[in-house]
């Protein structure tokens, strides 16, 4: 008797995520924020901050791969991942995790509104083999929640751009909709 893998839902990790084959049900977040830059994003070096802004306020974020394993996702950066990596706020208070430092100067912060996501922290724990038995997520400190690849453009609510200022401290200049 063969036991059938857990179908994969149409929008990958939207409805589930899996954790060592169980399934895992999502929350609902009111905002988190996402780190990336044009390369990530598959767009054009080329193209300026405005652009890529408006091409999300426009057209959001596209699918990326079927896999929801959040162990996968988390550790091992699979690269057919179905999920984006997003922090409840831009920079934590210890400025020592969040989007803004994943963008880094000149990248671009993504604020998502109203999306389903797992902390990836409080998914793992305990569920992570290790040598001597089970832990938890290894990348802890990240404060990591995952969202679908998947964001529909009425979920994009900003697009910034990171800048770091002589004194060395960072912000996000906002890009408005057009």
């Amino acid at each position: 008797v063969q036991s059938n893998p857990i179908a994969a839902p149409v929008n990958p990790g939207q409805e589930y995520a899996t954790v060592n084959g169980v399934k895992v049900t999502p929350l609902k977040y009111g905002e988190v924020y996402h780190g990336t830059d044009n390369a990530t994003l598959g767009l054009p070096s080329n193209l300026s901050a405005e652009q890529v802004a408006q091409k999300l306020y426009t057209e959001g974020l596209p699918a990326r791969g079927n896999n929801i394993d959040l162990i996968q996702h988390a550790i091992d950066n699979a690269p057919d991942r179905a999920f984006r990596g997003t922090t409840a706020q831009p920079l934590s208070q210890n400025k020592d995790s969040g989007a803004l430092l994943w963008a880094g100067d000149g990248g671009l912060v993504i604020q998502f509104k109203d999306v389903k996501g797992y902390d990836v922290n409080q998914a793992l724990e305990g569920r992570v083999p290790t040598l001597s038995g089970f832990g938890g997520n290894p990348k802890f400190g990240e404060q990591e929640i995952a969202v679908p690849g998947s964001i529909s453009p009425n979920q994009v609510d900003r697009v910034g751009v990171v800048r770091t200022l002589d004194d060395g401290t960072t912000r996000i200049d906002w890009i408005k909709k057009k």
